[in-house]
């Protein structure tokens, strides 16, 4: 599951992921991705200039297919290289929050 968060690292099109809040500009610079494992949890930690609409529950919900293997790396990868791939479905929101936003 790290080595598909290195992936989302830079800038990339996060279309497959999200829809934009306005406008039609679905490209996002990740500065940090993270995916740690804590106790029986999975902690994902990523930092952007910006997201997308579902964006961060569309990724958690990727990130636990590859994490099952029901995804494979580069079929995660393909997600951002990929034109009109769509990401799988979005993790619940339960257990998923806000923790900073920085200026």
């Amino acid at each position: 599951m790290q080595q598909a968060c290195d992936c989302l690292l830079g800038r990339h099109d996060f279309r497959a992921f999200g829809s934009a809040p306005s406008g039609d500009n679905t490209v996002r610079t990740v500065r940090r991705a993270e995916c740690k494992r804590a106790g029986e949890f999975v902690r994902v930690l990523i930092e952007a200039d910006a997201f997308l609409r579902h964006m961060m529950r569309r990724i958690v919900g990727s990130l636990l297919l590859v994490g099952t293997g029901e995804l494979a790396l580069d079929g995660f990868a393909g997600l951002l290289w990929l034109q009109g791939l769509k990401a799988a479905s979005a993790a619940p929101p339960q257990g998923l929050c806000l923790t900073r936003v920085n200026y």
